[in-house]
């Protein structure tokens, strides 16, 4: 149809043969090119989408394994702290009433908190409790800090009061009125 229309114009103007040329084929190779440049360009626009949109998985991925890496650190850290045998002593000169040497081993309960908890960045507090929710030993990343929870809350250890001796039991992820951030337990 295209051509028809060019062959039409030329047809009622009397122009060069060379014009005449020019008009015929101009329209015939600048059309293909156009459709050609517009379909190279929709399938770079698509092959970029695609390579951005693996790039951000890739990175969720690797976001995702470092997030669980924190996790399993963290898990490895509780059981290494849970299987402390100062807390065993400590727990058993309590119940024994040796008080000399419930504070002893309190003071070495302490010391190992607070150096643990200068050392790893994952922590703000550790809270030692007995089987009944009461805390026992409480350590902060900064002296004088707000409490994350309130000992009240027994909603936080309904769970862990459940769970077997030296097993860990990690919280969902809740907010925290104190700090406005969001805390597991």
């Amino acid at each position: 149809m295209l051509i028809v229309i060019s062959i039409m114009i030329i047809m009622k103007f009397r122009f060069s043969i060379a014009l005449k040329l020019l008009a015929l084929i101009l329209p015939l190779v600048c059309l293909p090119i156009a459709i050609v440049g517009y379909l190279s360009f929709q399938a770079s626009v698509d092959r970029v989408n695609r390579l951005v949109r693996q790039e951000q998985m890739a990175k969720v991925k690797s976001t995702a394994e470092g997030i669980n890496n924190i996790f399993d650190d963290c898990r490895l850290d509780l059981d290494t702290i849970a299987s402390l045998p100062v807390l065993e002593d400590y727990f058993n000169a309590r119940s024994f009433r040796l008080t000399a040497e419930a504070e002893f081993n309190r003071d070495n309960i302490v010391r190992l908190f607070t150096d643990f908890i200068t050392r790893m960045a994952y922590y703000d507090q550790i809270r030692y409790l007995d089987h009944n929710g009461h805390e026992l030993i409480k350590v902060n990343r900064r002296e004088g800090s707000a409490p994350l929870f309130e000992m009240g809350d027994a909603t936080v250890f309904q769970n862990t009061r459940k769970a077997a001796p030296r097993e860990i039991h990690v919280s969902s992820i809740t907010s925290s009125g104190a700090k406005g951030g969001r805390v597991i337990h």
